[in-house]
């Protein structure tokens, strides 16, 4: 049987595993004068407990109240930082990780000098919120939703503080409103669209509550670039109206036609500028995130790519659908193939017939020019796709016969 030696003693104490008392981390801060005191470091040559020592001070930098693992914080535990905030929560190998929340000191008008406030409750990972978290604003905001590597992503519902809150709820990426998502003014107004970088971007609707009207069209850079404004038909009824000014009538012969080009050269634009930006996308572990973030979103919620043209391009294909055009402004979805042949592309009926059914339509379908650009872009992708796949079989054919 060993003996229990002081040594061992003090190794046994020093090994901290499982549930533990408080656990301070200090700093030394200033030397004093030298003095002989019991117990201090000693400065003198033989280390005597009578020889001249040096006190020092030591400041408190952390406490740490709760489980461990070989030394490290593992499992529940509280611990308060130098400043004053507190993390109370779980721990994975000296890292905040599992569920948890996080206090901060007060700093609002009037609030009580040493008083906390909750900052955020939810999910960590890896000492970063992650995953699923409510984080508590000091204006009184507050946001719920999903989180990636210390940064709003995916979905989330932010409610703004200050003297005219506002409310949105939506899709986020790197802290900023991207995708699709509804913004609340305080005033009721309320935005129901898409965003990107924080701005509305692409198609969206705007109902003004004070009037009754509603603008639909496209936002480039947080403003409305073409639409058109129509009375509240009753879908947005519950936000109340107040005052009626009848709208006059548009004065152009085929509105919906002026309309419908200047959305497809939009969607043309914002699809270059897309593509220019994916070239120079550098935080390819971000981009990784989101897309895992994303990944449980439907399919429809998330906007297509498709084939970038260029001005001479979208002239030819507007000269094709206005040859075609009826008198509504649009063309029925059997004069795809000639509008593919006027491109130099020549695709079969059945792969007109597949895409078609994919999106719910048939040939008798009617589409604007903003559509048949969409679908004349995605059917070429699919095409320059479907050639790429057929002569990275040929190649691997050809090696094999080499062989």
């Amino acid at each position: 049987m060993k003996t229990l030696t002081p040594s061992r003693l003090s190794d046994k104490l020093a090994s901290r595993n499982g549930p533990r008392h408080s656990v301070y981390w200090v700093q030394p801060v200033r030397s004093g004068s030298a003095m002989a005191t019991r117990g201090s470091i000693s400065t003198g040559p033989t280390g005597d407990m009578g020889a001249k020592a040096e006190k020092v001070e030591y400041s408190v930098r952390g406490k740490y109240t709760g489980e461990w693992q070989d030394g490290k914080k593992h499992g529940y535990g509280v611990f308060v930082y130098a400043n004053g905030s507190k993390y109370e929560g779980e721990w994975f190998h000296d890292l905040r990780h599992g569920k948890g929340t996080c206090w901060v000191r007060d700093k609002t008008p009037g609030a009580k000098k040493g008083l906390l406030r909750k900052q955020y409750a939810g999910d960590w990972e890896d000492d970063m919120r992650h995953g699923l978290g409510t984080l508590f604003r000091e204006d009184g905001g507050r946001y719920e939703g999903e989180w990636v590597r210390n940064k709003r992503a995916g979905d989330g519902k932010m409610v703004y503080g200050g003297d005219a809150p506002s409310v949105y709820d939506g899709q986020w990426l790197n802290n900023e409103r991207s995708g699709h998502g509804v913004l609340v003014l305080a005033n009721g107004d309320r935005y129901d669209g898409h965003w990107l970088n924080d701005k509305k971007e692409g198609p969206g609707r705007f109902h003004y509550r004070a009037t009754g009207k509603i603008y639909e069209g496209e936002w480039v850079e947080d403003a409305p670039k073409c639409g058109t404004y129509r009375d509240d038909d009753g879908s947005e009824a519950e936000f109340g109206q107040k005052d009626q000014f009848p709208l006059p009538e548009l004065g152009l012969a085929h509105p919906e036609r002026v309309v419908s080009e200047s959305i497809a050269y939009i969607r043309q634009e914002r699809l270059m500028e897309k593509a220019f930006q994916a070239h120079q996308l550098s935080d390819e572990d971000a981009m990784e995130d989101f897309s895992r973030a994303m990944q449980d979103h439907e399919p429809e919620d998330q906007e297509q790519a498709g084939v970038v043209f260029d001005a001479e391009t979208m002239r030819l294909l507007q000269h094709e659908f206005q040859q075609l055009e009826r008198s509504d402004g649009t063309i029925q979805c059997h004069t795809l193939p000639h509008m593919l042949q006027s491109l130099g592309l020549d695709l079969a009926p059945e792969q007109i017939d597949v895409f078609l059914d994919e999106i719910g339509a048939t040939g008798e379908s009617a589409i604007s020019f903003a559509e048949c650009v969409d679908i004349v872009s995605l059917l070429m992708e699919s095409a320059l796709e479907s050639n790429t796949l057929h002569e990275e079989n040929g190649d691997e054919e050809d090696e094999e016969e080499d062989e």
